[in-house]
């Protein structure tokens, strides 16, 4: 048995042409802060830090890093998806992909995901991993058989645990859902 907790990055700068990765604002920093508190006293002494290479994912696992005096691995996989349009088209190309199902998405998307789960797959271990709204989304569309890309809507930084028994992947919680603007 694996538990595996997925956090999504706390609240971001918008993106934008200048800021293609940004950093959390002040509030995503304080919702950084709070993550330790809810978290520590779930977590084994062996967990691993994982995270997307994006900057708003790093910086919200840093309170957690420096409370446990881990180091964090940066791992691609858990970057959020790929968007395969211009930065001006993107929120544009997010809302219409946010009513779309699965078997309307070009390879590439399908690429990212199977990353995704795989990447899972290789989890060895306690884990945490700070990373995106569509990531989440993909994980647990992916464990439920839901065949829309977006199910649910998991707030900045919610706590969502996952548990591997037997190889596979189970929901053991999912985070606190707010409706949010995406960054």
């Amino acid at each position: 048995m694996t538990d595996i907790w997925v956090i999504r990055h706390g609240e971001a700068v918008p993106t934008s042409e200048q800021h293609r990765d940004p950093d959390l604002t002040e509030l995503g920093r304080e919702q950084a802060a709070l993550v330790p508190g809810k978290l520590l006293t779930s977590l084994p002494s062996d967990v691993t830090l994982l995270s997307s290479p994006l900057a708003r994912a790093q910086q919200t696992a840093e309170p957690l890093a420096k409370a446990l005096s881990a180091s964090v691995t940066v791992v691609p996989a858990f970057r959020e998806i790929p968007v395969p349009v211009s930065i001006t088209e993107r929120d544009r190309w997010l809302k219409a992909y946010f009513s779309q199902r699965w078997a309307e998405q070009p390879e590439v998307l399908w690429q990212w995901r199977h990353a995704l789960i795989d990447a899972m797959a290789n989890v060895t271990g306690p884990t945490v991993i700070f990373s995106h709204f569509l990531v989440i989304n993909t994980l647990i569309g992916h464990i439920r058989g839901i065949e829309e890309t977006v199910s649910v809507m998991p707030a900045n930084t919610s706590i969502n645990h996952f548990r591997r028994v037997d190889g596979r992947l189970q929901i053991v919680s999912v985070g606190e859902q707010l409706e949010t603007r995406i960054n």
